[in-house]
């Protein structure tokens, strides 16, 4: 399943990265992971059968094709070819083309072939006359799109000569295609010489941020003409996007940082803030904390850094909520509930781990704010699950993000202890606990979720194996002590854009049951592993065993193939070529598929 949407972060690309990177996630994060990949990733990693679409942006050819190398460029040739979508954007554009040429006569001339995605000569730049790392160059041109116009940022960006017959989506207004569409064997290309994703509100952000006075002031007469045509510019980003086949979020506003809720005993938490905190204040690495009581409630405030211009210390809100009132999308009172009653069942006592609780209905993402906070996050009594109904930049392993939904289960909280190998298994143990946690929810007993090792879990459908849910520990060693962030996102109650749980039981199945079950169930295995002499995972090894999907499975190591048998002590996995020889395999680093880039270890 194509669920990334991959966005070239190499050597020459332009200033519009980031902004670039938010308005891909602004219309397309509901379904799609939006990640920066660079020329290591798509020369190197089996990134193709996951991507949705390629996004190459604006820049400068010349260093993407360095960058890229001939075997990079026919990847991506290769992907297009087979149903793959590229978008290709001013730079992205002249790439694509069969052949390009370039402020002819002048300094900055550069003609020649390119890849020929599309049979087109990109010619340009249109406009004024470019100038490199400047905005001299900046016009706000005139588009024709249907029967209406938009005036759009171009800086150096071409126009089409067509060799064959595409689709023209937008022409200049002297009539030479500025957008066209039209495919490479089975796949989509769209190509745009304007920058479509630049509204007349970035263009004022960069005007006020520009380090070179003279470029704020050839940016500033472009802002008002973009600005009164930003209803159109947005219709054919719109309108370029849905062309892919992509699903786009089904609300395109900006989301909102909501406030934080503590629910349960906060007592604890309370004094060890007050006894850390200054005047209510308290400042940690990535926020500043600040304490208020307003009525029965305490309220602290934190932002994260990406939602304020400002370098360092920020604001966002959080309620220290007495008794069990419930939020709009999550009912701590039956969490609660549920909690105590899995408790008594599998611990024969109140639990410990999740008498805290904090909810926001959105935040950045609750992993990051517990790992960038260590003091918040250290008077935080350990297993205090962080829950929130939407991340904006959830995580996911290595360069991946999770796809936030209402209706998927996102949670992340700390564990600490000195041992190095209890720590590097709590990843495992997690994995079984969500498993065991669900399969105890009475109903789904015979749910057919499984482990996908290291980190994810999968299900059993009629369509095949899909993935429900992932799993991310990171960590931290200070003063002796391993400090374990350990975050979770599964699909609860969202079909989309897997599957979910409630789609493979008739039970109506919560977001607070199934985080009760996990969280006990969690606290259960977690004390026993700190209890067991000798290997920490000895106790759990045929459990886990019972709901991994590797036992037998054949694959290919360094162009040898070998079947899995099992976990090392170390948490590698255990293989056996077809010598009868044991190897320990390891991944690669690669985000997108473990197992396509499996490399032997040494013992």
């Amino acid at each position: 399943m194509r669920l990334n949407v991959l966005l070239y972060n190499g050597p020459g690309v332009s200033s519009f990265q980031d902004h670039l990177l938010q308005m891909l996630k602004h219309y397309l994060s509901d379904s799609y992971d939006v990640i920066f990949v660079d020329s290591n990733t798509l020369l190197n990693e089996p990134w193709e059968e996951s991507t949705a679409l390629l996004v190459i942006p604006g820049g400068q050819d010349l260093p993407y094709i360095r960058a890229l190398e001939h075997k990079g460029l026919e990847r991506i040739k290769q992907f297009v070819t087979n149903n793959g979508n590229y978008l290709g954007i001013c730079a992205g554009a002249y790439l694509a083309s069969d052949s390009i040429e370039f402020e002819v006569g002048q300094p900055n001339q550069v003609v020649g072939q390119r890849m020929s995605l599309l049979k087109i000569k990109s010619v340009g730049s249109v406009g004024k006359h470019f100038e490199y790392a400047s905005e001299q160059g900046a016009s706000a041109l005139k588009i024709k799109y249907g029967s209406v116009f938009a005036n759009l940022y171009v800086n150096g960006g071409p126009a089409f000569e067509l060799m064959e017959q595409y689709q023209v989506l937008a022409s200049y207004d002297d009539g030479r295609p500025a957008v066209v569409q039209g495919n490479y064997g089975s796949g989509n290309v769209i190509l745009t010489g304007p920058h479509v994703e630049i509204d007349g509100s970035y263009i004022k952000y960069m005007k006020e941020n520009a380090q070179n006075p003279e470029d704020a002031q050839y940016l500033d007469p472009l802002i008002q003409p973009v600005l009164e045509t930003e209803e159109t510019r947005e219709l054919l980003w719109i309108d370029i996007l849905t062309r892919f086949g992509l699903k786009l979020n089904a609300f395109q506003s900006a989301p909102q940082i909501t406030p934080m809720i503590c629910y349960g005993d906060n007592a604890r938490f309370l004094k060890a803030y007050e006894a850390q905190s200054l005047n209510g204040i308290l400042i940690d690495q990535s926020n500043s904390w600040i304490l208020v009581k307003q009525h029965a409630q305490i309220q602290l405030d934190a932002l994260p850094p990406e939602w304020t211009k400002q370098p360092k210390i920020k604001t966002q809100h959080l309620s220290l909520q007495e008794g069990t009132s419930d939020s709009k999308h999550f009912s701590f009172s039956k969490y609660k509930q549920d909690a105590t009653t899995f408790g008594q069942q599998v611990l024969g006592r109140e639990p410990v781990f999740g008498s805290l609780l904090i909810y926001a209905e959105t935040t950045s993402s609750t992993q990051t704010i517990l790992d960038t906070n260590p003091l918040f996050a250290s008077l935080l009594p350990q297993g205090t699950p962080f829950v929130a109904t939407n991340q904006v930049k959830g995580r996911g392993r290595g360069k991946n993000g999770w796809i936030s939904q209402e209706g998927c289960l996102q949670f992340s909280f700390k564990v600490s202890h000195p041992d190095s190998s209890r720590a590097l298994f709590v990843q495992y143990l997690f994995g079984l606990t969500v498993v065991e946690g669900l399969k105890s929810i009475p109903g789904l007993q015979d749910i057919p979720v499984h482990l996908k090792w290291p980190n994810d879990i999968y299900c059993k459908t009629s369509q095949g194996l899909m993935k429900m849910g992932g799993i991310l520990v990171t960590s931290e060693y200070k003063d002796k002590q391993f400090y374990l962030t350990v975050g979770c996102g599964l699909n609860v109650c969202n079909p989309k854009p897997t599957t979910c749980v409630q789609s493979l039981v008739q039970t109506p199945v919560s977001m607070e049951t199934c985080l009760a079950s996990i969280i006990v169930h969690f606290e259960r295995n977690y004390l026993q592993m700190l209890e067991t002499p000798g290997h920490p995972f000895d106790p759990f090894y045929h459990r886990y065993y019972e709901h991994w999907l590797h036992t037998n499975q054949t694959v290919t190591a360094q162009g040898e193939q070998v079947r899995i048998i099992g976990l090392s002590d170390q948490g590698l996995l255990r293989a056996l070529s077809f010598n009868g020889k044991e190897v320990l395999l390891q991944p690669d680093g690669n985000s997108f598929d473990m197992f396509r880039g499996l490399i032997t270890s040494k013992r």
